[in-house]
């Protein structure tokens, strides 16, 4: 059976949504002019992960002739599920951004986040870029490509789906595990500028992008067998990694949050104290922890 293609109006929808859904986050840091209680590997490891999938996409997008995401030639359903991405990565670059300003009193640690994210771009986005200024599109698009052309655009194109790509829902796993750790250290009367509204949005918005994922590709012909644990490392290979990935990040979300509200409410409990809404302690601090927010600077 031939599943449906998503129309060109549910993924503006979804580009929309993925843009407001970092609005809470930001907005809120943005008002405090702190991240005193986010993990700086959450922020960092998430950055990662976006910048990976807008890498991959766009490399396939200007390089290929053709396969199960991109149509020859693309069409603007190709150009949104870029779009999407791209957001995506900015909304995580802006969390970043803040990041890093807030960690006045550590330029140190400031100086060596900055240094693994530059060094990952460089051998992420920044060649893809330069390649798509440097090269002649009629280059890019020659079939069959040149031989040296075609070893490059291989090479990259296979080091980041084998390798680099499965590793940003690890990077995104590792995330979620240090920013849980910092919730499960909170204590009473210390503040916090992680969303809860930021966190439900995004689980919403990142698991209907997961599961509207497979309708935005073309099927192979004939289907993908899925029995075997090889088959579904194939699978993930050529369709399923931003299924997997956008599902591993809703679920992260959700799960801090739940462990956000079930925390402080477990503090108030046993403090016997009464909080006012989201503005008051969620969190604890780092407390010399290796990443965390401004307190730890």
């Amino acid at each position: 059976m031939t599943l449906p293609t998503l129309p060109n109006w549910i993924r503006i929808i979804l580009i929309i949504l993925s843009t407001a859904s970092f609005y809470p986050q930001i907005r809120r840091i943005q008002l405090r002019n702190s991240t005193y209680g986010i993990s700086t590997a959450y922020i960092l490891f998430n950055l990662i992960s976006a910048t990976e999938h807008f890498t991959f996409l766009f490399a396939l997008l200007v390089n290929s002739s053709g396969d199960v995401f991109i149509h020859e030639p693309p069409t603007t359903g190709d150009w949104l599920n870029l779009c999407q991405f791209f957001v995506v990565w900015m909304g995580c670059l802006v969390l970043f951004g803040q990041a890093i300003h807030s960690l006045h009193a550590n330029p140190c640690r400031k100086l060596i986040l900055l240094a693994i994210y530059i060094q990952y771009i460089c051998i992420s986005i920044l060649p893809e870029v330069i390649d798509a200024i440097i090269t002649p599109k009629e280059t890019r698009k020659q079939r069959p490509p040149t031989n040296e052309r075609e070893w490059m655009v291989g090479l990259f194109l296979s080091a980041h789906a084998m390798t680099i790509l499965p590793l940003s829902a690890v990077f995104r796993i590792a995330g979620f595990i240090d920013q849980s750790r910092l919730i499960l250290r909170r204590r009473r009367g210390q503040p916090s500028v992680l969303s809860l509204t930021g966190l439900v949005y995004q689980a919403l918005v990142f698991a209907l992008a997961s599961g509207l994922w497979v309708l935005r590709v073309q099927q192979p012909d004939p289907p993908m067998p899925v029995r075997r644990p090889m088959d579904w490392k194939n699978w993930y290979h050529i369709i399923g990694w931003p299924v997997v990935d956008d599902a591993v990040y809703a679920l992260g979300q959700w799960v801090l949050f739940l462990f956000a509200v079930c925390w402080r409410s477990r503090s108030d409990a046993r403090d016997e104290a009464v909080h006012t809404g989201e503005t008051d302690a969620l969190l604890g601090d780092d407390e010399g922890h290796a990443y965390g927010g401004t307190r730890t600077s």
